[in-house]
């Protein structure tokens, strides 16, 4: 799937090598258009980073973020997905949907909103072990910031 005209990113994550903090489009985003530094200067790791949707072949277009306001990305080869919401909406029967999908799969889903946690745990998980892989991977981004 193509990025095309989504930018959700660009403002939901803490895209701090721009110094753009998480909640606030970054400088050189024109959510309409895109990176207004993109074929200039776009620093690598925004040409690397790619959400759930953006990463699969097949996805339904109402799952692209700037459709249903969400961001899903897998914590690493684990079977979590991490949903970062708009803060600006509300979660969608799309995205509800979807949830439900993720845990038919086997995923456990953790959605995070004006900073609360809410876990949807699959089958057979253990809620310290979710906990312990999505604190991983917050460390993981303020450990870049150093």
């Amino acid at each position: 799937m193509k990025c095309d005209d989504c930018t959700l990113c660009c403002k939901l994550l803490d895209v701090f090598w721009m110094d753009s903090p998480a909640g606030k489009w970054c400088r050189h985003c024109d959510p309409k258009n895109g990176c207004k530094i993109y074929n200039l200067a776009i620093p690598q790791r925004c040409k690397e980073y790619k959400c759930a949707y953006n990463a699969m072949e097949k996805c339904n277009p109402s799952l692209r973020p700037n459709n249903c306001h969400v961001i899903f990305e897998r914590i690493g080869e684990n079977k979590i997905m991490f949903g970062l919401v708009d803060p600006d909406y509300d979660i969608n029967s799309v995205v509800g949907k979807q949830i439900k999908a993720f845990l038919k799969d086997g995923f456990s889903v953790v959605i995070h909103r004006n900073g609360t946690f809410v876990v949807h745990r699959a089958k057979g998980v253990e809620l310290p072990w979710i906990k312990q892989e999505v604190k991983k991977r917050m460390e993981m981004f303020k450990n870049d910031r150093a």
